[in-house]
């Protein structure tokens, strides 16, 4: 048992209670990519897929009620001021839900000791600069952070670790032969053979080849 945090919120005081959980030894013996995305929310090397639709349309919904609150909000409304940070805790929660639920799934799916994420920090800073993305504004609402930070923190219950690799030419390369000769349309990705795989388990499948490939990963524990 470790020292108790005591804070407030909303006129309440809350505890916080924190334990000591011990770790389970790690073997980097074998590995499993995770390619995340926006419809799909993961898909890993192993071949398997996790789509909640109706967390999807759940927030499609929370996300059309505060684009037609932000108008009456901007023209001073108080009550679609406070409308409007209620739905932002109502989608802040469910985000966190719905990254502990894909979390543990993927761990405990996996059998490798080794979970292999993208990293993706630059991603929505590049978002921010105006890069002409198509998917942009879908792109910013997915918690790539917090699920690789919820997943670094869960993982060594689990026995496993997780590491962090160069994101570059991951959906662009046919992880048969290495080289950028395919081309990814939507969930398919067009061999130079004629073979169709799907995009989202290929690039899923280089990223855990880069734990091998690249010079020196990187192991983001924080």
């Amino acid at each position: 048992f470790c020292d108790p945090l005591i804070n407030e919120r909303n006129n309440e005081i809350w505890i916080s209670l924190t334990f000591d959980v011990p770790e389970l030894p790690v073997k980097q013996d074998s590995a499993c990519g995770v390619d995340l995305g926006i419809r799909i929310a993961a898909a890993t090397s192993e071949g398997k897929f996790y789509r909640d639709k109706k967390f999807n349309h759940e927030k499609r919904k929370l996300r059309f009620q505060k684009r037609k609150l932000r108008s009456a909000a901007d023209r001073g409304s108080k009550t679609a001021r406070r409308q409007l940070r209620k739905l932002g805790r109502k989608e802040r929660n469910k985000n966190l839900n719905q990254t502990h639920h894909l979390t543990n799934k993927i761990l405990s799916d996996s059998s490798a000791s080794v979970i292999v994420l993208e990293d993706l920090t630059k991603l929505k800073r590049n978002l921010k600069k105006g890069n002409p993305y198509k998917n942009q504004n879908s792109i910013s609402q997915v918690p790539f952070y917090q699920i690789r930070q919820v997943l670094t923190y869960k993982a060594p219950l689990y026995g496993k670790t997780v590491i962090c690799v160069d994101p570059k030419y991951t959906s662009q390369i046919d992880h048969r032969t290495g080289k950028k000769d395919g081309a990814r349309k939507g969930r398919r990705f067009y061999c130079k053979d004629g073979i169709v795989l799907d995009s989202d388990n290929n690039a899923a499948i280089n990223i855990a080849c880069l734990l091998y490939t690249s010079p020196s990963p990187r192991d983001r524990t924080r």
